[in-house]
Order: C-alpha cells, then structure tokens, then sequence
C-alpha cells in the first residue's frame, strides 16, 4: 500500500468514525479528497455520508417530545412542520403500544434534502442508522408529500429502534424486517403470489435481505424478500398475537455464557432457542408453515 492510500484509508476510518457520532459534516470534509478505494469499497460510505452531511448543513431540530427530535430543511418543509411532527409522534407511539414499548432510546427522525433524493441514493426509501447518542432515522424528502406514506416509513423505522433495543441487536435480518413490515402497514396484505412463488428459506432470506448493503441482489428479488417478511410477521401475530412477538424478541436479548454454551453445545441458533419458547416451535417450522398457509389461500 503506497502512502496516499494508507493515509486515504486513515481518513475513512476517522470520517466512519465522525459518521456514527452523528458529526457528519466533519465526516464528509475528512474525506472529500480521498478515494473510494481500488475496488470502490467505500463509495457506498461516501454516498451515505454525504447525503447526511449537506442535508445537515441545511437543516434546523426542533425537539418535539423527550424522546424524538426532528431534524429538517426549514425551506423545503414550510409550513408542513406542524403536521409532520404530529404524524411522525404518532407512527412511533402506534406501533411502540403494540410492542409495549416506552420510547426508552433517545430518537431522531432527519428528512434529507430534496438535493440528494436521487437515483444513487444508498437507501432511497429510508433508514435506521445506530449513531453514539440516539437512533436515526432518515427519511428521503418525497415522503412529506404523502401523509400515509410518511406515517409508514416512520412506523417501519421506529419498528427496528424498537426490535434493535429488545433483542440487543441479536435478532436475524428476517425476524428484524418481519416485524418492520408489519409495523408499517399491519391493513395492507402482502403480494401472495410474489412470495408463493419466491419464497426462501431463513438463511436465503437473510443473505437477500444483507445484500441490500452491497448491491448484488435484483431489487425484484430485494422486493419479494421484504413481501415474505411481511407475511412471516402477520403470521407470528396471528398465531400468538402481540405479546408473544413481544417475549420472542426479548427471549433473543437475554444476556448468560451458560446460555450460550448450551446452544452451542446443542447445535441450536439463538433464533431456534427463542421461537421454540414463545411459538414452540424452530425456524425451519415457521417458514413451513407460514409457507403452508400461503398457498393455501
């Protein structure tokens, strides 16, 4: 490695580090020279960063409750403030009753500038990034046009702060976004042929749903695994309600070496462990017989 890149690679490393302490302006003139690497690692990391970054540069917070700030470009929201702050309290409060939630993780909601709603955009319809000091959710700038749409993404975003808190970000991909999606619109069936006919089993469903982070997934694929997520979620509710997904993501959160050890030693997956005591049954049963009364129709 010649002396540009290690001192490229220093600077990414520092502005990566700017970036999960929320100071994303500094994160982005830490690296605004450097390359993206020589196999375009971090150009994924440029895009988020300086996405945060300019909508920062232009943005106002306003603290609505204890819980959840907002964070916005006064000029793009206008006079919209008011009811956008309300629908954003209640997407949160909707689905933090459900999971008997009390809004206990410090929040903030950013709506990125209209500038970088664009194409490239790394998650172009939302995210939930773990910063030092709170959770935030970032939302792209269209969604303010569209009540309903708005109130969903919140809700579905507000769904991971809450599943990441519970499970002590022990749960897999699959259960995190079955549970986001059910959130986000629990009136809304999901597409039932999309899934019948591209369902997959936990671990293909959990490397579809990671290759959202490295782009090698056809967004058609991406779009049927959130559909499958959505109907694993609704059967969960189904068959033990709300409190029993509530108990299986704490189940995924407790803490013990013993515990661990004994799943090891037993060949069992955390996942397994904490479905057979809420649901009483593994992973491989629920995705068969949620598989089951899919096609069933």
């Amino acid at each position: 490695m010649n002396r540009s890149a290690f001192e490229d690679s220093l600077k990414w490393d520092a502005a990566i580090e700017a970036y999960h302490k929320d100071d994303v302006v500094l994160a982005l003139d830490l690296i605004k020279d450097c390359g993206i690497g020589d196999r375009g690692d971090y150009v994924r990391w440029f895009r988020l960063i300086e996405s945060e970054a300019l909508s920062r540069r232009a943005s106002r917070v306003e603290q609505i409750t204890p819980w959840l700030s907002l964070e916005f470009v006064p000029k793009e929201l206008l006079d919209h403030f008011e009811p956008v702050a309300r629908r954003a309290v209640n997407a949160c409060s909707t689905i933090a009753r459900r999971l008997g939630w009390s809004h206990d993780v410090v929040t903030r909601i950013a709506i990125l500038m209209e500038e970088v709603d664009a194409p490239w955009a790394v998650f172009p319809h939302g995210y939930c990034a773990s910063k030092e000091n709170y959770e935030k959710i970032c939302l792209p700038n269209y969604l303010v046009d569209d009540p309903a749409e708005f109130s969903q993404a919140v809700a579905h975003e507000y769904a991971h702060v809450i599943v990441t808190a519970l499970t002590q970000d022990r749960a897999p991909r699959w259960l995190a976004e079955a549970i986001a999606v059910l959130a986000e619109d629990d009136a809304c069936a999901p597409e039932r042929s999309s899934i019948q006919y591209f369902w997959k089993d936990a671990v293909q469903l959990e490397l579809t749903l990671e290759s959202v982070k490295i782009e090698i997934s056809p967004q058609d694929e991406i779009w049927c695994a959130y559909q499958q997520c959505g109907w694993i979620g609704r059967f969960l509710a189904e068959r033990g309600g709300d409190k029993s997904i509530v108990k299986l993501l704490r189940a995924h959160g407790r803490e013990g070496l013993w515990r661990n050890l004994g799943l090891t030693l037993r060949g069992k997956s955390l996942p397994d462990e904490a479905l057979k005591q809420t649901f009483g049954m593994g992973v491989d049963q629920l995705f068969d017989d949620a598989y089951r009364l899919l096609i069933k129709g």
